[in-house]
C-alpha cells in the first residue's frame, strides 16, 4: 500500500494541478453532438468519392484505347497513381491529422479530390487530355491516408467509446459499397467498341458531266468497326 501510494503522489506532482487521476471512467465526462452522425457521413461520401475516382480507367481501358489511344501500360499507371500519391501525401497528411486536426485534412482532401476529378473534364484532346487525368489521378491519390486511416481517428474524436467500433465501420462500408456500384455502373457505360458505327462519306450524284457521276450532296453511310 505504501508503493502505491508513493507512485500515486509522484504521479500528481508530474501533472498540472488542475488534472486529476481518477481510477472510476465514470467521473469523466464527454459530451457528443448529435451532428456526429452528419460530419460520419459526409466523411463516409469523401471516401466513396476517393474510392470511385481511382477505380474509374480499370474498367474502361477498352474505350480509354480507342478515345485517347491509350495503351494497357497507361491505364494501369493512372490505376498506380494511387499507390504512388499514397506514398507521397503520408508524411504530410499524417502531420494535418495530428497537428490541425481533421477538420483541416477532411477539406484538403475533398478539395484535393474535386480538383482532380474536375482537370480531366478540362479537355478530351490529347496529349493535354493524357497529362490532365494523370495529374488528376495523382492528386486524387494525396488524401490516401485520411481516406484510408482515418476512420478510427474521425470516431475517437467524435464519438463515445460505445459507438466507436459502429463509427469506425461506417465510411469503411460506405466506401466499399461506392467501389463495388462503380463496378456495376461502370461497364454499361463504356464504348461498345464492336457496335461503333464507323462514319463514312458517300455522296449522291445528282448530275452527269462527261459521262461521269458528279457527287455534291453528301450522304452517310454505316460500316461497323471491327475490334
Amino acid at each position: 500500500m505504501k508503493m502505491e501510494d508513493q507512485h500515486a503522489s509522484e504521479e500528481q506532482l508530474l501533472l498540472p494541478k488542475e488534472i486529476t487521476i481518477t481510477k472510476n471512467d465514470s467521473d469523466v465526462g464527454i459530451r457528443t453532438y448529435k451532428r456526429r452522425w452528419y460530419l460520419i457521413l459526409l466523411f463516409s461520401v469523401m471516401v466513396g468519392t476517393h474510392g470511385c475516382i481511382w477505380n474509374t480507367w480499370g474498367q474502361l481501358a477498352t474505350s480509354a484505347n480507342y478515345v485517347f489511344g491509350w495503351s494497357e501500360h497507361m491505364v494501369a499507371l493512372l490505376l498506380n497513381w494511387g499507390k504512388i500519391s499514397y506514398l507521397l501525401g503520408f508524411v504530410p497528411f499524417t502531420w494535418l491529422m495530428d497537428v490541425k486536426g481533421l477538420r483541416w485534412a477532411s477539406v484538403i482532401s475533398a478539395g484535393l479530390t474535386g480538383l482532380g476529378a474536375g482537370l480531366r473534364c478540362i479537355t478530351t484532346h490529347t496529349p493535354a487530355a493524357t497529362w490532365l487525368v494523370n495529374l488528376g489521378q495523382m492528386l486524387n491519390g494525396l488524401p490516401g491516408p485520411l481516406v484510408m486511416g482515418g476512420g478510427p481517428v474521425f470516431s475517437a474524436a467524435y464519438f463515445p467509446v460505445e459507438q466507436r467500433s459502429l463509427a469506425t465501420a461506417i465510411p469503411s462500408v460506405v466506401g466499399g459499397i461506392f467501389v463495388a456500384t462503380s463496378f456495376i455502373i461502370g461497364p454499361p457505360q463504356r464504348l461498345q467498341v464492336s457496335r461503333i458505327l464507323r462514319v463514312t462519306h458517300a455522296f449522291l450524284p445528282i448530275f452527269t458531266l462527261g459521262g461521269k457521276s458528279v457527287s455534291l450532296v453528301p450522304i452517310v453511310t454505316q460500316k461497323s468497326m471491327t475490334t
